[in-house]
């Protein structure tokens, strides 16, 4: 499956660096909905780092960018075991939840996406270029 999720990525291996780092935010955000964190940042970020390979982007770019996206889960129950223990205390529907959010989400994606283009570059001055060790990854 994690297979397929590079195959998918890798269709946006011809579109600039941020727009990279967008869809990876987003889809990293969807998958951590339904799956706890650690476990797609285990699954995905290998699959990240040979997309950032294949287009000639720095993979540490993208791969900041997946690691910051799984860590706000918001939605459903699955994000975090604090939503399960806090739904089933308080009995909160699915539904309630989903929708309450909404709000957070859109400020994470927006905030990630902020984080990876601007604030990345000045702590790693030289992030948004591609690394001559990188080539070595490759045939991984």
């Amino acid at each position: 499956m994690t297979g397929e999720f590079e195959k998918f990525l890798s269709l946006f291996s011809g579109c600039p660096a941020p727009a990279q780092a967008c869809i990876v935010i987003v889809f990293c955000k969807i998958l951590t909905e339904f799956a706890d964190s650690a476990t797609v940042g285990h699954c995905i970020l290998a699959h990240v780092a040979n997309v950032g390979v294949k287009s000639k982007v720095n993979p540490l770019y993208l791969m900041l960018s997946s690691t910051l996206s799984t860590s706000l889960p918001f939605h459903l129950i699955t994000g975090t075991p604090a939503h399960a223990m806090i739904s089933s205390y308080i009995n909160i529907p699915p539904r309630k939840l989903v929708i309450a959010g909404i709000g957070p989400s859109v400020m994470a994606i927006l905030t990630n996406l902020c984080t990876v283009c601007v604030w990345s570059k000045v702590i790693w001055p030289d992030i948004d270029t591609y690394p001559t060790w990188a080539d070595g990854m490759q045939n991984k």
